[in-house]
């Protein structure tokens, strides 16, 4: 199941385990089922050749909350968003999944402990153990809280002693071109009160007669639909809708009881299967958990699409060991309770520990403000930066105690005059970086020439006394994204947008747009034109004017920016753009 929780900065436990252990798992009675009320919607290995997983999303509306939260308006506000959130988590596993497709119309299984009261239970009868009384306060299927509507399940029967049944409902006519139903409800549930950290968590509620999931829930928690990380949420969550309940894989698992579905996070950090998650820039759809689908016998995968996972790279057999992890001979965890950067390199940390790295420490991303690579997180202009941070989409953290001002004793000397260089010495600080082939790469500080950062060692940067050490092994591990060793260095403004484009949007007569709904409107517009181009996020004025701003990343092939630029806006010119949001219609009427 790959579905998610992730939280944001701030880790978060999954509740996938104990969501699941409450809902009942519902399998095809096929020996309860006359063949003229079987459908054709079974998946048979090897009837066809494996296809992309069809995953096809179902909103429900919640008829019932549970708390005093304004899940009507947070409904009207957030379904688009949890909407796009859960297809843009289906897309990415449509590209790594396959399975031998469903055949007809996608039709689930009723419950017969829940419609029948009672069976015939004479095994000499023909219509033994079949349906005799029918539960008079039956109302249908759900599945996490969701309704599942009748059209997508199948029918069920009074049977007499001998004899034709009586058809009480017939098959839905299901749903067409789909391996899997992803039902999305959005409410504020007695889970969402209690954990308010909790942005969705999810449950798999039917499988096939071959164990496949064929459906599942995802609640999102009403009060988080404005989360920057609810896709990444979704992504977590149908991830482990569709993995392997319960399966022994062979891959050490977390100690959370007899059911337990989680990677071992002293070891597989930053997996997708792990049971906390930082992030969606933290978290890797990796190849362990590409093989435990594989391992399944439902999937075939591809591979190609794993992530690396860069937690204990090169660190031995002993690596995440409870006793091994507090030596301090690891790079990846860390002891005491100071400052330094996440593995990652992507944001400022503090050491620290969680349940699931039973007593171990790493550095984990702070509440507010640590990521290096949101410019939002800068120091406003004219402001003190004795340490020269740069927060920019290319800066990393890196362990420094860089300052513009004198230092005392052994920090300024030069790091060749340092027989040991600790990390307690130092602190996490927010650098720009440059690629300049594989694992080499050049740091920038505030008012800096670009300076060669050689991996494993401690550097100094003109103009700044103390050292800046230089991760091995962590950064520009891959050739995406680098320059070649003979270009020249990259500066600040070159990285900055390229090309721009404004939008003016004319609504319905009377249509008033508000401050808080401004969000929502902007991501509607982006994903309108996200899939002719390129495109950054847009920012708007109150006058309802966006700027999307366009560039092309090093190492991006295709076309220019200037030509698709060029193309966009004539495109918008000979076509304006109609963006739907909150019921109405918004048409651009000038471009420049």
């Amino acid at each position: 199941m790959l579905l998610l929780l992730f939280l944001g900065i701030a880790a978060s436990r999954c509740l996938h385990d104990e969501t699941q252990k409450s809902v009942s798992l519902l399998r095809p009675p096929l020996s309860q089922l006359a063949p003229d009320f079987r459908s054709a919607s079974f998946t048979h290995p090897g009837s066809r050749d494996p296809q992309p997983l069809r995953i096809r999303t179902c909103y429900i509306r919640d008829p019932v909350s549970d708390g005093a939260w304004d899940t009507e308006g947070a409904r009207r506000r957030g379904v688009p968003h949890a909407l796009v959130a859960a297809r843009q988590a289906a897309r990415r596993l449509q590209g790594v999944l396959a399975v031998p497709p469903v055949q007809g119309p996608l039709l689930l299984s009723r419950d017969p402990a829940q419609y029948c009261h009672a069976v015939w239970g004479d095994p000499d009868t023909p219509n033994y153990h079949r349906c005799s009384l029918l539960n008079p306060g039956y109302k249908g299927e759900s599945c996490l809280g969701v309704k599942i509507p009748d059209a997508h399940l199948r029918g069920y029967a009074l049977w007499p002693e001998q004899g034709p049944p009586q058809l009480v409902q017939p098959d839905g006519p299901g749903v067409q071109n789909t391996d899997f139903l992803l039902y999305v409800r959005i409410a504020h549930t007695s889970k969402c009160h209690g954990e308010p950290s909790i942005i969705a968590y999810a449950a798999c509620c039917q499988l096939d007669s071959e164990d496949r999931p064929l459906a599942g829930t995802i609640v999102y928690c009403a009060q988080h639909l404005a989360s920057p990380s609810l896709s990444h949420t979704v992504s977590h969550s149908l991830a482990k809708h569709l993995g392997v309940l319960g399966a022994s894989l062979g891959v050490p698992l977390e100690e959370e009881g007899a059911l337990s579905s989680h990677w071992e996070a002293r070891l597989l950090q930053g997996s997708v299967m792990t049971a906390t998650f930082n992030g969606a820039r933290r978290t890797r759809l990796d190849p362990v958990t590409l093989a435990a689908f594989k391992d399944s016998g439902w999937y075939q995968v591809n591979h190609s699409a794993a992530e690396e996972l860069l937690w204990g790279r090169g660190s031995g057999l002993e690596f995440g060991l409870v006793t091994t992890c507090g030596a301090g001979s690891s790079e990846f965890f860390c002891t005491g309770s100071g400052l330094g950067c996440h593995y990652l390199h992507l944001d400022k940390g503090s050491c620290s520990s969680d349940p699931t790295l039973e007593g171990c420490r790493m550095y984990k991303p702070l509440a507010n403000g640590s990521e290096c690579w949101k410019k939002e997180n800068g120091f406003p202009p004219g402001a003190d930066n004795p340490h020269g941070e740069i927060y920019h989409s290319q800066s990393r953290c890196f362990l420094a105690n860089l300052t513009s001002q004198l230092l005392r004793g052994d920090e300024t000397r030069r790091p060749s005059q340092i027989p040991h260089l600790k990390e307690a010495e130092l602190t996490g600080r927010c650098y720009l970086h440059q690629c300049t082939e594989r694992g080499a790469y050049n740091v920038q500080v505030e008012g800096s020439p670009w300076v060669s950062c050689l991996p494993g060692k401690a550097i100094q940067i003109p103009g700044y006394h103390g050292l800046l050490f230089c991760p091995r092994g962590r950064l520009c591990q891959t050739n995406e994204g680098t320059n070649a060793v003979t270009s020249p260095p990259v500066s600040l403004a070159t990285q900055d947008p390229l090309f721009h484009l404004s939008l003016q949007l004319a609504g319905p007569p009377g249509h008033s747009v508000g401050k808080e709904t401004l969000e929502e409107l902007t991501e509607a517009v982006l994903q309108a034109l996200v899939s002719r181009d390129h495109t950054g996020s847009p920012s708007t004025t109150t006058g309802l004017v966006f700027t999307v701003y366009m560039w092309k990343s090093s190492g991006c092939h295709g076309p220019s920016v200037g030509m698709l630029h060029r193309a966009l806006t004539l495109s918008l010119q000979k076509k304006p753009l109609e963006v739907y949001y909150g019921g109405a219609s918004f048409t651009t009427e000038h471009i420049k």
